[in-house]
Protein backbone atom coordinates (compact mmCIF):
# COMPACT_ATOMS: atom_id res chain seq x y z
CA UNK A 1 0.00 0.00 0.00
CA UNK A 2 2.22 3.01 -1.55
CA UNK A 3 1.40 6.38 -0.03
CA UNK A 4 1.43 9.40 -1.91
CA UNK A 5 1.96 12.03 1.00
CA UNK A 6 3.56 9.68 3.80
CA UNK A 7 2.56 12.00 6.70
CA UNK A 8 5.27 10.46 9.03
CA UNK A 9 8.68 10.62 6.81
CA UNK A 10 10.22 12.74 4.17
CA UNK A 11 9.20 12.05 0.51
CA UNK A 12 11.04 8.87 -0.11
CA UNK A 13 13.42 9.27 -3.12
CA UNK A 14 11.28 6.65 -5.77
CA UNK A 15 8.48 8.51 -7.19
CA UNK A 16 4.74 7.20 -6.20
CA UNK A 17 4.68 5.34 -9.68
CA UNK A 18 7.96 3.50 -9.44
CA UNK A 19 6.88 2.36 -5.73
CA UNK A 20 3.96 0.87 -6.90
CA UNK A 21 5.72 -1.09 -9.80
CA UNK A 22 7.83 -2.57 -7.34
CA UNK A 23 5.26 -3.73 -5.60
CA UNK A 24 3.32 -4.87 -8.72
CA UNK A 25 6.63 -6.93 -9.28
CA UNK A 26 6.55 -8.08 -6.09
CA UNK A 27 3.23 -9.36 -5.68
CA UNK A 28 2.85 -10.91 -9.23
CA UNK A 29 3.21 -13.80 -8.12
CA UNK A 30 1.05 -14.26 -5.04
CA UNK A 31 -2.67 -14.17 -5.70
CA UNK A 32 -3.41 -13.82 -2.20
CA UNK A 33 -2.14 -10.42 -2.23
CA UNK A 34 -3.94 -7.29 -3.79
CA UNK A 35 -2.29 -3.33 -4.08
CA UNK A 36 -4.35 -1.19 -2.67
CA UNK A 37 -3.57 2.03 -4.73
CA UNK A 38 -6.48 4.31 -2.78
CA UNK A 39 -3.76 6.10 -1.18
CA UNK A 40 -1.59 6.71 -3.68
CA UNK A 41 -4.42 8.44 -4.95
CA UNK A 42 -5.36 11.06 -2.33
CA UNK A 43 -3.12 14.44 -2.62
CA UNK A 44 -3.57 15.12 1.14
CA UNK A 45 -1.27 12.57 4.02
CA UNK A 46 -2.72 9.44 4.44
CA UNK A 47 -3.05 7.66 7.18
CA UNK A 48 -2.75 3.69 7.53
CA UNK A 49 -5.14 3.60 10.47
CA UNK A 50 -7.77 5.49 8.29
CA UNK A 51 -7.17 2.78 5.34
CA UNK A 52 -7.50 -0.12 7.51
CA UNK A 53 -10.85 0.99 9.08
CA UNK A 54 -11.73 1.56 5.43
CA UNK A 55 -10.97 -2.32 4.36
CA UNK A 56 -12.49 -3.44 7.80
CA UNK A 57 -15.75 -2.07 7.12
CA UNK A 58 -15.92 -3.07 3.51
CA UNK A 59 -14.89 -6.59 3.92
CA UNK A 60 -16.96 -7.14 7.40
CA UNK A 61 -15.65 -8.38 10.73
CA UNK A 62 -14.91 -11.66 10.00
CA UNK A 63 -12.58 -11.49 6.81
CA UNK A 64 -9.62 -12.45 7.21
CA UNK A 65 -7.05 -9.28 6.75
CA UNK A 66 -3.45 -9.17 7.09
CA UNK A 67 -0.93 -5.99 7.72
CA UNK A 68 2.61 -6.38 6.20
CA UNK A 69 4.83 -4.01 7.31
CA UNK A 70 8.43 -4.27 6.84
CA UNK A 71 10.89 -3.86 9.87
CA UNK A 72 12.04 -0.31 8.95
CA UNK A 73 8.80 0.79 9.29
CA UNK A 74 7.99 -1.13 12.25
CA UNK A 75 10.60 1.26 14.20
CA UNK A 76 8.58 3.91 13.98
CA UNK A 77 5.41 2.30 13.92
CA UNK A 78 4.67 3.63 17.86
CA UNK A 79 5.09 7.64 16.25
CA UNK A 80 2.35 6.37 13.52
CA UNK A 81 -0.93 8.32 13.85
CA UNK A 82 -3.91 6.19 15.86
CA UNK A 83 -1.30 3.42 16.09
CA UNK A 84 -2.97 1.65 19.09
CA UNK A 85 -6.30 1.06 17.06
CA UNK A 86 -4.19 -1.40 14.19
CA UNK A 87 -4.28 -4.56 15.82
CA UNK A 88 -8.15 -4.38 16.34
CA UNK A 89 -8.28 -3.89 12.37
CA UNK A 90 -5.77 -6.54 11.58
CA UNK A 91 -3.32 -9.01 11.76
CA UNK A 92 0.17 -7.63 12.55
CA UNK A 93 3.00 -9.27 10.10
CA UNK A 94 6.57 -8.30 9.82
CA UNK A 95 9.24 -9.31 7.37
CA UNK A 96 12.93 -8.23 7.58
CA UNK A 97 13.80 -5.57 4.67
CA UNK A 98 16.40 -6.65 2.71
CA UNK A 99 19.35 -4.19 1.89
CA UNK A 100 19.82 -4.33 -1.42
CA UNK A 101 22.68 -2.81 -3.54
CA UNK A 102 21.36 0.63 -5.31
Amino acid sequence: MPNNVPPHRPQPEASSAQRKYMLELAIADKPLFILDERELKRDTASYTAQTLKEWREEQGPDAPLAFIIGQDSLLTFPTWHDYENHSGQHSPDRLPTPRLPA
